[in-house]
């Protein structure tokens, strides 16, 4: 929805819908970018001998630092889809197809991240002492992949939304 012809109240609204943006923007950006440095300490900290990512033994080691590395790809994705979210939003591009591939983003993102949580849970559920008893803590990932569905639920009304919008300025 490109914004040509404003009234004077909706161009106040797209005024403050674009400062505040910008703010979440530059939030995203540098959550991004953390996520990405934190990738780059997860993974060159074994070659570093640095020992705080935890020595369990050598192949359970290397399934916790790619889950981990994995775990902050994934979350440096959704925070970069926010980024250009939060930017078309800052140039007042609100319903467009741009701002719902950003939106499906991450909502993959928050699926990815369920997947991780489970991948997590299941060695400690292997190693529990005894049968039939989930320990505290222990997640499944269910909350991420819910919240998932439901953003791209949103996605799709917004993509059906704007579809319909389109069709309704082409009619005579």
């Amino acid at each position: 929805m490109s914004i040509n012809f404003l009234s004077t109240k909706s161009g106040v609204r797209l005024d403050r819908i674009k400062q505040i943006s910008r703010v979440f923007m530059a939030l995203c950006g540098c959550a991004a970018i953390v996520m990405g440095a934190s990738t780059v300490i997860v993974i060159a900290a074994p070659f570093l001998n640095i020992s705080f990512i935890g020595r369990t033994g050598g192949g359970i080691m290397l399934f916790q630092m790619a889950l981990t590395a994995a775990g902050c790809i994934t979350r440096g994705y959704g925070f970069w889809c926010g980024f250009k979210l939060f930017g078309l939003y800052s140039h007042g591009e609100l319903f467009t197809s741009n701002n719902i591939r950003c939106i499906r983003g991450i909502a993959y993102s928050f699926f990815l991240i369920g997947l991780e949580t489970f991948a997590y849970g299941v060695p400690v559920l292997r190693s529990m002492r005894v049968p039939g008893r989930v320990p505290a803590g222990v997640d499944f990932g269910l909350g991420p992949i819910l919240a998932g569905f439901l953003i791209l639920f949103i996605a799709w009304i917004m993509d059906e939304g704007r579809k319909m919008s389109d069709e309704q300025e082409l009619t005579v």
